[in-house]
């Protein structure tokens, strides 16, 4: 869950560390749906600079039937943009950033990036 507040509340490059080992079960202490508990795990993957789990698990969200959720699919576009931006594959991610460019939240990191 930190690593989900550390991921959407702070610009990139934010830096998160697990403090706690533990990546078994629910890192929620109240009920949270299947797909939000699987993003956090693929943020903590995105932290843990594991290039290759992040991108299974970013492959399987975008596949995954909540994924096409708007919400989810924004958060889903920030971690795409944001993987492409720190691998430096500068195409893609300008891509990707542009389509989050108007987003309330988003938009000011895809400006930066896009205009920087």
């Amino acid at each position: 869950v930190a690593a989900s507040d550390q991921f959407f509340n702070h610009p990139f490059p934010s830096k998160w560390t697990d403090q706690t080992g533990n990546n078994d079960g629910s890192p929620f202490m109240t009920y949270a749906d299947e797909f939000t508990v699987r993003l956090v795990r693929v943020i903590a993957n995105f932290y843990a600079a594991d290039p290759a789990a992040c991108e299974a698990g970013l492959e399987a969200l975008e596949f995954h039937p909540s994924g096409r959720e708007k919400n989810n699919e924004d958060k889903l576009l920030l971690l795409r943009a944001r993987s492409l931006r720190r691998g430096h594959q500068v195409a893609h991610a300008r891509k990707t950033y542009e389509m989050l460019r108007y987003h309330p939240f988003f938009g000011a990191e895809a400006e930066e990036y896009l205009n920087g």
